[in-house]
């Protein structure tokens, strides 16, 4: 194979359109022997001016930019991991329990009664602190809602939504109201799970 080196800018010019223009029929001779559904795509294949080119790639690493500041963000967030266990005080001293295994949570006067799944049963445990306490923490988790003044509840492990009753029918088939304030929010919620 001979190499070209052109001397002129014009000579470059020339050799460039050439090889455009061979391209360009090689192109369009394969997209008739391929598909005519490719004809999309060729308009690729035309010549470019150097500042159609400068104006596209600016774009695209402005583009890219904004991606990446938005990637490192969710990345940020992932990393914050949130426990997946919760210490409980209680009388016996404290109990630790897997946070996707609480089905609700119910105000007990000044203390909670955390009802959770334990080796395939239903277990309660009563803690001494009030529910306001667990509602900030468990803020944190999008499968926890406070549904009611006196509950909270995980949403994963809810089987029905009563609209008529306007309550939960959760794995235990306890039925925890809804109230008013709260009914939106939690049909939006459910929606996404």
């Amino acid at each position: 194979m001979e190499m070209i080196t052109p001397n002129s800018e014009k000579q470059n010019s020339k050799a460039l359109e050439f090889l455009n223009q061979k391209a360009l029929d090689k192109a369009k001779a394969a997209k008739k022997v391929l598909s005519p559904d490719l004809e999309a795509g060729f308009h690729l294949l035309r010549q470019v001016q150097k500042s159609e080119l400068q104006l596209a790639l600016a774009t695209l690493l402005g583009k890219h930019a904004e991606m990446a500041t938005g990637l490192d963000s969710f990345v940020n967030v992932l990393g914050k991991r949130l426990p997946q266990r919760l210490a409980i005080h209680s009388s016996k001293g404290l109990e630790m329990i897997t946070i996707g295994d609480i089905l609700y949570l119910e105000a007990a006067k000044n203390y909670t009664d955390i009802y959770f799944i334990h080796q395939n049963t239903i277990k309660r445990i009563t803690a001494s602190l009030p529910l306001g306490r667990y509602s900030e923490h468990f803020k944190q988790y999008r499968e926890f809602m406070k549904v009611h003044r006196s509950y909270i509840v995980n949403l994963m492990l809810v089987d029905q939504y009563l609209k008529s009753d306007h309550g939960l029918k959760m794995r235990n088939d306890k039925l925890v109201p809804v109230a008013k304030p709260y009914r939106n929010e939690l049909e939006n919620r459910l929606e996404t799970f």
